[in-house]
């Protein structure tokens, strides 16, 4: 007599079960690695956060973060490699911040109005010497260095 096990109803459940498991435990194995290369990131970069909620956000930005570098780095025809840092949990605001200058409209305008009284622009703006067609820097003095 064939148990239920073996019996020709029972072998594409059984199988399909198997996958089913077998995917469920990759994933959980995968959010395990990532949680660990998480755990690791923070402690190797210092990373202390304000709250549960600020650390899942962060965990998202390293995650999308560890995700261009492996699209990248996966594309052949790169001919440069990437690599998380200790940037990679940054938002896009906080990478902005490192382009240098940040135009400020408001702050241009004060700056330029507050620039108007000063003494020594009026004395230039009244001044009336013509100005030269060009002027070799090199003959004024103080003006340009020797050459190293």
């Amino acid at each position: 007599m064939m148990s239920f096990l073996e019996s020709n109803s029972m072998k594409p459940i059984t199988v399909l079960m198997l996958v089913c498991f077998t995917t469920i435990g990759e994933l959980v194995l995968a959010r395990s690695s990532n949680l660990h290369e998480w755990t690791q990131f923070k402690r190797e970069h210092g990373k202390v956060y304000q709250s549960p909620e600020e650390d899942a956000q962060r965990f998202s930005l390293y995650l999308a973060a560890k995700e261009r570098v492996f699209e990248h780095n996966a594309n052949q025809q790169a001919n440069y490699k990437l690599s998380l840092n200790h940037m990679s949990d940054w938002t896009l605001a906080e990478r902005a911040r490192l382009r240098g200058f940040h135009y400020d409209p408001i702050e241009h305008d004060r700056r330029v109005e507050s620039s108007r009284d000063e003494p020594f622009l009026q004395e230039i703006l009244s001044d009336s010497t013509p100005i030269p067609a060009e002027v070799d820097w090199r003959k004024v003095p103080n003006r340009v260095g020797p050459v190293k």
